[in-house]
């Protein structure tokens, strides 16, 4: 059988496992490669979540397909059991552009880093994201390179001491949830690695998207960058530095209240224009007027870029978590392919004879 797009994220033609079938495992999508990562790695995380995902498309493995560039994170086709390549530094967003443009019957993905995706993967990854490609953008955020022993990447925070920066970092970092808004994605997000239940639902709403999806993973690099997201992750800490983002709701977090809410939350900053945040109990009686409340579908993308800029505006260890941007719009690829049917029923014949048509339809030049 075949999805009549009631799961928009998936192109029509892609075929879908009949439940006459037994119900996929996660154990089918691990391949028989041996994972090598180091111990402790924020990536075998990021896997199993992957691989225990997949199932719930109810695809046929050969109609899902894993692009990689170079990096650590880029091992990931290999321990997957589906269509997988291990491609060029940076490159991978335009060869799943080909992919997802020749093949509209494969769902297809992303698996990159921060310095893959960021440095010299940079321009390939925002034209992705403007042009909406069908496919889902994982971006593993260690702020290190780790596969060449821990330079600074670009997304290391300013005066970072590392091999290549050991007076310090001069470099100042990359937002990628702001570069990804800011180059229209259509569908933005960041989980992290360690929070098993949140990465699944922000995966479970990026394969969903029809259009780029795009999600920032925070993932622990044990040996180069440890500990670089512990107040994200420490019991002790995590409710004062995660911003959760949930649609509908009010933004609030922090220590919870006797009512079990949170005692900060963000509102608009009437002297930057952008937002803040505030202790809730500094507002009185006016928290439901000036608390905001998160609107992923807000085709205007000001307010989730304001939210964004919290990561690195300041707020020290603070980050926002979740679905920043929800919209759609049309897909590039959708639209080739449109593209390329109206053009056969404009020139009918055979190939040989439409290309021809197509060549000499316009101006020509005679060269003697």
């Amino acid at each position: 059988m075949t999805t009549d797009l009631n799961f928009p994220g998936l192109r029509s033609g892609v075929e879908l496992v009949p439940n006459s079938e037994q119900a996929q495992t996660g154990k089918e999508y691990t391949s028989d490669q041996e994972v090598r990562w180091c111990p402790g790695c924020g990536d075998y995380a990021v896997l199993k979540a992957v691989q225990g995902f997949l199932p719930d498309l109810g695809l046929r493995r050969e109609n899902i397909v894993f692009i990689s560039g170079i990096g650590c994170s880029s091992r990931f086709p290999y321990y997957l059991d589906t269509y997988g390549m291990h491609s060029i530094h940076g490159r991978a967003p335009s060869i799943a552009t080909g992919i997802a443009t020749a093949r509209e019957d494969l769902s297809v993905w992303v698996v990159t880093g921060d310095g893959d995706a960021l440095s010299i993967g940079g321009n390939h990854l925002i034209h992705a994201l403007r042009r909406n490609v069908n496919m889902t953008i994982l971006l593993f955020n260690n702020r290190i390179y780790g596969l060449t022993k821990g330079q600074y990447s670009p997304t290391s925070e300013a005066g970072k001491i590392t091999k290549s920066t050991p007076m310090g970092s001069l470099d100042h970092p990359f937002n990628p949830v702001s570069l990804a808004l800011g180059a229209e994605g259509s569908f933005v997000a960041r989980t992290i690695d360690s929070d098993r239940k949140h990465l699944t639902a922000v995966l479970s709403a990026a394969a969903a998207h029809r259009g780029t999806s795009f999600v920032e993973i925070y993932q622990n690099c044990p040996i180069f960058n440890d500990g670089a997201f512990d107040a994200l992750k420490n019991p002790d800490t995590k409710a004062d530095a995660i911003i959760p983002l949930v649609h509908g709701e009010p933004i609030r977090f922090g220590a919870p209240d006797s009512n079990g809410l949170g005692t900060k939350g963000l509102i608009r900053d009437s002297e930057t224009g952008g937002v803040k945040v505030v202790d809730l109990a500094d507002l009185g009686d006016a928290v439901e007027d000036r608390l905001l409340v998160h609107n992923a579908y807000n085709p205007d993308p000001t307010m989730a870029f304001a939210i964004s800029r919290l990561t690195d505006s300041g707020y020290l260890n603070q980050s926002p978590i979740g679905i920043f941007r929800q919209v759609e719009r049309p897909t590039y690829d959708d639209q080739a392919r449109a593209q390329v049917g109206e053009a056969r029923a404009a020139h009918p014949g055979d190939r040989t004879e439409r290309l021809a048509a197509l060549i000499g339809g316009g101006d020509t030049w005679t060269v003697v």
